[in-house]
Order: C-alpha cells, then structure tokens, then sequence
C-alpha cells in the first residue's frame, strides 16, 4: 500500500526524499518492497502523502488515499 500512496501523490518522489531527508533511490527501495522506512520516517511519509499508517499496514480497510491531481481535475471538469 505505501507503493500505491507513493504512487498517487501529487508530490514528486525526489520531493518526498528530500522532505524525509532520504536519497530517492531509498524512496525507490521502500515503493519495491525491498526495504522498510524506519518508524519516524514511516510516520512523517504518511502525514507527506495524506494517507493514515493504519491504511498503509493493512488495518483500516477504507483507501484513505487523496485522489490523484488528473483524477480531480477530471471530476471537476
């Protein structure tokens, strides 16, 4: 889920490194699953993407992932 949140933000992944103070090739590790932000990291990364840990870790069923900037602006027209 973290991959898909990663995804569906309207942030750059070189923006969300540099927020987190990580290079984005470990932003790039975490999205493939091959590694694990540390908890403070993990935490202050939900809060950038707007999504709750719980949905991230698979406790809260409801996607609390903000709609897509295209997906928007599409409903809006």
């Amino acid at each position: 889920r973290l991959s898909q949140a990663i995804e569906n933000s309207d942030r750059l992944q070189k923006d969300l490194a540099t927020a987190l103070n990580r290079s984005p090739s470990v932003l790039s590790e975490w999205k493939a699953g091959r590694s694990e932000p540390d908890l403070a990291t993990f935490a202050k990364l939900c809060s950038l993407l707007g999504v709750s840990a719980d949905w991230v870790l698979g406790l809260e069923a409801k996607a609390k992932i903000p709609l897509s900037r295209p997906l928007v602006m599409a409903i809006e027209g």
